[in-house]
C-alpha cells in the first residue's frame, strides 16, 4: 500500500506538470533580441544574400511547438493514470477473493450445517447403540454384533455422500468419517483392528473375540459416541475433507 501511495503521488505531480503551459524560449516583449553585433544602419551590399545556409554553419532544427509538447505530456500522464486505476482494481478484487476464502466456518450455508448436524446425530446414535449392544452381549454374540455395528457405520458413510478415495475400503471410509469428527485415535484404532480381525482374518479360522474384548469394544464405541456428539459444539471440519 505504501508503494501505491508514493506511485499515485508521483503520478499526480506528473499530471499537474503536464497541465502547466509550456515555457517559451522567446524573450519578453519590449526587449530586443541580440545576435552578435548590435543592429544598425548597414551599408548596402553589392552582393545578393545567399538563399541557402552559409557553408560551415548549422541549419536551424525544427522543434515541436508548445501545443505538441503539451499534448504528448498529457497523453503520457493519462496513460499512467489509467494504469494506476487498473492496478487498484486488481488489488481490490484480489483482497475480496482472499476475504471470501478466509470466511469463518460459522458463515457456511445453512443447508450444509443442517446436513452435517443430521449426519453427526445419526453417527452418534449408531455408536451409542453399538456400545450398549456389545456391553450386554454374551461371548457367542460379540462376533456378530461387532461386525453388524461397524457395517452400519460403513452404510452411514456411504449414504451420507462422504468423499471416498479409490484406494479406500468401506472400513477405511467409515474410519475417515469418524476421524473427521475429531474422535480419539486410540479407541478408533482398537475398534478397527478388532473388526478387521473378526471379519477378514483368515489366518485363524473360527477365531472370535472373547468377553473381555467385547466389553472393551463396547466402551470404545461409547467413548466415540460421546465425542461425536460433543463435536457439534465446536463445528468440526467437513468429514469429506479429512483423510483416514
Amino acid at each position: 500500500m505504501a508503494f501505491m501511495v508514493v506511485f499515485l503521488g508521483a503520478l499526480l505531480v506528473v499530471f499537474g506538470a503536464s497541465a502547466l503551459p509550456t515555457l517559451s524560449h522567446d524573450s519578453p516583449p519590449g526587449i530586443p533580441q541580440q545576435n552578435g553585433a548590435l543592429k544598425g544602419d548597414a551599408p548596402p551590399s553589392a552582393e545578393p544574400e545567399p538563399e541557402g545556409p552559409i557553408e560551415g554553419t548549422v541549419a536551424p532544427q525544427n522543434r515541436p511547438d508548445e501545443q505538441t509538447i503539451s499534448t504528448i505530456g498529457q497523453t503520457i500522464a493519462a496513460t499512467l493514470f489509467a494504469a494506476t486505476l487498473l492496478l487498484l482494481v486488481v488489488l481490490v478484487l484480489s483482497l475480496r477473493r482472499k476475504d471470501r476464502a478466509d470466511v469463518d466456518p460459522e458463515t457456511a450455508p445453512a443447508d450444509l450445517i443442517a446436513r452435517e448436524a443430521a449426519l453427526r446425530a445419526e453417527v452418534a446414535q449408531s455408536l451409542t447403540h453399538a456400545g450398549a449392544s456389545l456391553d450386554g452381549a454374551t461371548a457367542g454374540q460379540i462376533h456378530s454384533r461387532l461386525i453388524a455395528s461397524w457395517v452400519e457405520l460403513e452404510q452411514l458413510a456411504a449414504s451420507a455422500g462422504q468423499e471416498r478415495r479409490g484406494s479406500q475400503t468401506p472400513t477405511e471410509h467409515a474410519g475417515a468419517m469418524l476421524a473427521a469428527f475429531g474422535v480419539s485415535r486410540a479407541p478408533l484404532a482398537r475398534l478397527l483392528a478388532l473388526y478387521e480381525r473378526a471379519r477378514y482374518d483368515a489366518g485363524t479360522p473360527g477365531w472370535e473375540p472373547d468377553l473381555a474384548q467385547g466389553r472393551r469394544a463396547g466402551a470404545d464405541f461409547t467413548v466415540l459416541a460421546e465425542e461425536v456428539a460433543a463435536a457439534g459444539k465446536r463445528r468440526p471440519s467437513r468429514p469429506a475433507s479429512v483423510d483416514a
